[in-house]
């Protein structure tokens, strides 16, 4: 069996960007819904709110966001490249 480096070395350079831009949004949602979870915990204990329901509402406030974000990234990511705009004759041929 022999191996083909060529067809990994495509494969990486075609997928590679994709995949670190999702690490990279991935990571900015994990400090976006830290962040929130701050928000959301400083401001029920501020307001003297039952600490079991403060905790609760922060960390849903947190995977709230982080799943949101994290699934916009994705489905915009990796998806397949939009099909090429035809060409002039091509769309010409169509028209008639």
């Amino acid at each position: 069996m022999e191996l083909d480096a060529s067809k990994y070395i495509d494969s990486f350079i075609e997928y590679g960007p994709k995949v670190l831009g999702v690490l990279l949004a991935l990571f900015f949602a994990w400090v976006i819904a830290s962040w929130t979870e701050r928000g959301i915990r400083a401001g029920l204990e501020r307001r003297n709110f039952d600490a079991t329901l403060t905790r609760f509402f922060a960390k849903l406030g947190r995977y709230l966001i982080a799943g949101s974000i994290s699934t916009l990234a994705q489905s915009t990511r990796l998806t397949s490249t939009p099909p090429a705009r035809p060409s002039k004759k091509q769309r010409r041929a169509s028209r008639a």
